[in-house]
């Protein structure tokens, strides 16, 4: 599964990718662990996308497409820049069996965002609605919270489970 970005700033953009391949990571430059935080760039955009084919030959399919826009000023903490901000944007998951019958949901969302750069050029960014963190659908709860780090040219490769909406009836969206 890949997360794509562009930097909208000349500040440090962030550019999440996520991939299910075990060599995700390879040729990365190692990064100091005392490094400081680093500024982030006011706009940015994620997107992603991600697929499989299960064993039983269902496809699934999702794509995560967001607009962030964070405050100007972070506020300091030692080891940490936190900024809010807003985001807004779509996910799609695509449930499909063997014949091409199913079901594709395509939410839009729109809320609060807070990112935080930390040393070491981690970054994490949380959605902090409160339906993400008690709903019982996986899917919503995995869109709580990002984590990745940035590398030299102001990118981010991090993560991304694209989970279930836990619908088992009619269409069923449970794998």
């Amino acid at each position: 599964m890949n997360l794509r970005g562009s930097a909208l700033s000349p500040r440090v953009g962030i550019l999440l990718i996520a991939s299910l391949a075990l060599g995700a990571c390879e040729g990365r430059a190692p990064t100091h662990p005392r490094s400081p935080p680093r500024l982030l760039a006011q706009n940015y955009r994620m997107t992603g996308f991600a697929s499989s084919i299960e064993a039983d030959s269902t496809c699934i399919s999702c794509a995560l497409d967001f607009f962030v826009q964070l405050s100007p000023t972070p506020r300091r903490s030692p080891g940490v820049l936190e900024y809010d901000g807003v985001h807004g944007g779509h996910v799609i998951r695509t449930v499909l069996d063997s014949v091409g019958n199913g079901i594709s949901l395509i939410p839009d969302v729109y809320g609060e965002v807070v990112a935080r750069s930390l040393p070491a050029d981690q970054i994490q960014i949380l959605i902090p609605i409160p339906i993400n963190l008690t709903t019982e659908s996986r899917f919503y709860r995995e869109l709580a919270s990002f984590e990745g780090t940035l590398g030299s040219d102001g990118t981010a490769t991090g993560t991304w489970k694209c989970a279930p909406f836990d619908i088992s009836e009619g269409y069923v969206d449970t794998m």
